[in-house]
């Protein structure tokens, strides 16, 4: 027999700066559970499990990551390392690694930027297009066991609010001079 859980007590938090009305808490008390940062870490880590669970017992040598730059790079032919970057919230040296290590895997290639010989562009290699197929069958796989039970409104409804979260701590970030150029990235 597992046991038995403790009764969680509750951290006391004071918020000055927003109205604690939009907080789900119970006079000022965090409740991981009903913490959006929370909720948001442990299900990007359990939807990121499953995923390289599904690509390692298919034979899929990828990170869920080096999918990403993937998925991307097919859809826009190419994009420059920093705007991969940006594009994933990733910093450019975490980058810089992962493409080197898809590059050493023939996933990527970089390439001469027709309209800048100065510019690299990263681009997907035609060995990449090996794993397209499957790694979609085995991503959407993943999607429905995640979103099981959410319905297609609570799904678009919950894609907003955390798309109007990123906008705003991206446009915190980077200031007023960058937020067109990080908004055309998503």
């Amino acid at each position: 027999m597992g046991a038995k859980a403790e009764p969680r007590t509750p951290i006391r938090l004071t918020f000055t700066t927003v109205a604690p009305t939009i907080f789900p808490m119970n006079n000022n008390s965090y409740i991981a559970d009903e913490s959006l940062a929370y909720v948001t870490m442990t299900t990007y880590r359990l939807m990121y499990s499953t995923l390289r669970r599904k690509f390692k017992k298919s034979g899929i040598e990828l990170t869920p990551e080096q999918w990403g730059v993937l998925v991307l790079l097919w859809e826009r032919k190419s994009a420059t390392q920093d705007e991969l970057a940006t594009a994933l919230c990733v910093d450019k040296s975490s980058m810089s690694r992962v493409l080197s290590t898809m590059q050493d895997a023939d996933l990527v290639t970089r390439c001469t930027d027709p309209a800048n010989e100065r510019k690299k562009n990263i681009c997907a290699t035609r060995s990449s297009e090996l794993v397209r197929e499957r790694g979609f069958a085995l991503a959407i796989e993943a999607l429905e066991i995640s979103l099981e039970g959410v319905s297609p409104e609570e799904l678009e409804n919950c894609i907003k609010v955390l798309n109007t979260v990123k906008r705003n701590l991206r446009n915190r970030k980077t200031g007023p001079a960058n937020r067109r150029s990080m908004e055309d990235m998503t």
